[in-house]
C-alpha cells in the first residue's frame, strides 16, 4: 500500500466567522474517517451549503446541513453524504448566507495503536488563498513520512511546481497537475524519493491555492498543521551578481581565462546541433566582450587545460584526441584513444588529466602523451578541478554525484546534485575555498563545500537570460564553469542563448 493511502486523514477545521471555508483534505476509508464540526455562535439558526470534490468524479456532491442557535453539531462524513463510498481523500467547501457558522475537522486514524489517534485541523477561508503556499516540518525517513496537500481554488486545472528547502539549498522541484476544485495529497517520498531529512517545501502556481500538511510518526499517527501564504518563492541571496560580457557567438562549452582577462571558449556545435556538431574553433573574447577566433582546426572541442609554458589543451568529442596549439599558433594532436573526452586538468606533476564521458573513466596523460588508467566506474565524467591541495574533483554529468580522488584513482562521494537525470552538472570550478558547479537542467550554479554541503549560488531556476543580482538573475543552461584568474568571479557559458556571462563571488 502506498503511503499515500494513509493520507486519507480526518481533518478538523475551524472557521471563525467567515462566510465561506474549506477543509483542503478529509477521508473515509477502512484507514481514516473524518468528523465535521460546525459550531453556531449566533442566536439564530444557520443553514450551511456543503460540497464534497473528490478528483477524478465526474461531478460534486453537495449537501445541506442546520445547525441551531448556540448548537455544536458533530457528524461524519458519510453522515453528511450517505451516498459517499469509501476511497481516496477528498475536500469539503462551508458556505453560509448568515457567515457566523463556524467549522473543524477532526481524522480519526483507526489502525493505529491507540485505535483512534486523532488529528486535528481548522478550516481555511477561502479568501486565503494565495498563488505561492510554504508547508513547514516535512520530514522524509525510514520511521516517519509526511505530506503537503494542495488545492485548487481555480476555475482551471493548475500546474502546481513544489520546491523543497533544506540546508541552506533548494531540491530540485517537481510538478503536479490538479484539476479545477480539486485536492492533491503526496508523500514527501512520492514527491522527491531520492531526498531525505527535515524539509519546507513551497507550492506554486498560476491558480489560487489552499492547504495542509500531515506528519506521520513511526506508528503512523497522523498530525497537521496549515499552509501559509507566501507574497513570492523565498530569495536566494547570496550576495552575487551577473553580467553577460558576449551573445550569440558560438559560446556553448568550457571556457579558460587568462592572467590579462581574456576568456577561450570552446565553439562545440559551430553553428550546429546535437545532431550536427561544427565546432572547429577557440574563440576569445577580450575584457570588453570583443569575439575573435584564437585557434581552429579541432573537431568539436570541448575541455580545456593550460600548461606552465603556454600552451592550450583541448579535448576533440568527434575525434576523440586532445590537441595542443603553442603560443605561437601551432596545432598537433598530443593524446588519442580516448571515447568522448571532455573535462581536462593538469595535476601537480605536469600530468594531464582527461575525463570521457562515454567510457566512464579518467585517464592520466604524462608529457609525453603516454596514457594510462586512473578512475573507472563513474557516471558520464565531465568537470574536472584540482584545489590548492592538490585534491582532485570530478562530477558526474548524468547523475550529479561529486567526488574527491587521491593520487591512487580511489575515489570518495562528497555531494551529490539532484538535477534532471542524465542532464544535471556541466562543468566544475574551484574558487575560494570552494568548489562551483553548473546546473545545466534545472538553470543553477552550485556551490559545493569541500565537505559537500550543496547549495543554490544563483539562479532561481527559471529558463532565461536576465542580469542582476542572486535573487533576480536567471539562467539559460549554464554549462561551462571556470573561475577568473583573480578568484574573484567565475565566468560561464550558456548552452541555451549562447553566451558568455561573469558572477561576482562575494
Amino acid at each position: 500500500m502506498k503511503w499515500v493511502g494513509f493520507l486519507l486523514l480526518q481533518l478538523t477545521g475551524v472557521f471563525a466567522f467567515q462566510t465561506e471555508v474549506v477543509l483542503p483534505w478529509a477521508t473515509f476509508n477502512e484507514t481514516f474517517t473524518t468528523q465535521v464540526t460546525l459550531d453556531n455562535p449566533s442566536n439564530r439558526s444557520a443553514r450551511a451549503t456543503v460540497t464534497l470534490h473528490r478528483a477524478g468524479d465526474a461531478a460534486a456532491m453537495v449537501a445541506e446541513v442546520l445547525v441551531n442557535p448556540l448548537e455544536q453539531r458533530h457528524l461524519n462524513v458519510d453522515q453528511i453524504f450517505p451516498e459517499l463510498s469509501a476511497g481516496s481523500g477528498f475536500n469539503l467547501r462551508f458556505s453560509s448566507p448568515n457567515g457566523e457558522l463556524r467549522v473543524s475537522m477532526v481524522v480519526h486514524a483507526t489502525t493505529t495503536t491507540s485505535g483512534v489517534s486523532p488529528a486535528q485541523m481548522n478550516a481555511v477561508a477561502v479568501d486565503e488563498a494565495a498563488n505561492i503556499l510554504m508547508f513547514s516540518n516535512l520530514t522524509h525517513g525510514e520511521n516517519d513520512f509526511s505530506a503537503p496537500v494542495v488545492m485548487n481554488l481555480g476555475d482551471q486545472p493548475a500546474e502546481v511546481t513544489f520546491y523543497p528547502y533544506s540546508g541552506g539549498r533548494i531540491g530540485t522541484a517537481v510538478t503536479r497537475t490538479v484539476a479545477a476544485g480539486a485536492s492533491v495529497a503526496a508523500t514527501m517520498q512520492d514527491l522527491f524519493p531520492e531526498e531525505q531529512g527535515s524539509f519546507y517545501v513551497v507550492a506554486r502556481a498560476e491558480q489560487p491555492l489552499l492547504g495542509t500538511s500531515f506528519f506521520f510518526n513511526n506508528l503512523r499517527e497522523p498530525s497537521t498543521a496549515p499552509a501559509r501564504a507566501l507574497s513570492s518563492l523565498p530569495r536566494i541571496d547570496s550576495g552575487a551578481t551577473i553580467s553577460t560580457l558576449a551573445q550569440n557567438a558560438g559560446f556553448v562549452d568550457a571556457l579558460t581565462q587568462d592572467a590579462e582577462g581574456n576568456i577561450y571558449v570552446s565553439d562545440f556545435f559551430g553553428g550546429g546541433n546535437f545532431n550536427d556538431i561544427r565546432g572547429t574553433d577557440i574563440l576569445k573574447v577580450s575584457p570588453d566582450g570583443d569575439v575573435s577566433v584564437y585557434a581552429t582546426g579541432f573537431s568539436g572541442p570541448l575541455g580545456q587545460a593550460w600548461d606552465s609554458q603556454g600552451n592550450l589543451y583541448v579535448s576533440n568529442w568527434l575525434s576523440g584526441d586532445i590537441r595542443r596549439v603553442t603560443p605561437a599558433g601551432d596545432l598537433t594532436v598530443f593524446a588519442t584513444g580516448f571515447s568522448g573526452p571532455s573535462g581536462l586538468a593538469f595535476d601537480p606533476n605536469g600530468n594531464l588529466i582527461v575525463s570521457s564521458y562515454r567510457a566512464n573513466t579518467l585517464h592520466r596523460v604524462s608529457p609525453d602523451g603516454s596514457v594510462a588508467p586512473y578512475v573507472s566506474d563513474l557516471n558520464g565524467p565531465v568537470g574536472i578541478v584540482y584545489d590548492e591541495d592538490g585534491v582532485l574533483y570530478v562530477a558526474n554529468y548524468n547523475d550529479g554525484k561529486i567526488f574527491a580522488v587521491d593520487g591512487d584513482g580511489a575515489k570518495t562521494e562528497i555531494a551529490q546534485i539532484r538535477g534532471p537525470r542524465g542532464f544535471t552538472i556541466g562543468y566544475l570550478t574551484y574558487a575560494k575555498g570552494d568548489l562551483y558547479a553548473t546546473g545545466i537542467g534545472d538553470n543553477k550554479i552550485y556551490k559545493v563545500t569541500r565537505d559537500g554541503e550543496v547549495s543554490v549560488f544563483i539562479g532561481t531556476g527559471a529558463f532565461n537570460l536576465a542580469d542582476g543580482d542572486a535573487d533576480s538573475a536567471i539562467l539559460a543552461a549554464p554549462n561551462g564553469i571556470s573561475a577568473s584568474h583573480d578568484g574573484e568571479s567565475l565566468i560561464i557559458t550558456s548552452f541555451a542563448g549562447r553566451a558568455v556571462r561573469l558572477i561576482t563571488i562575494p
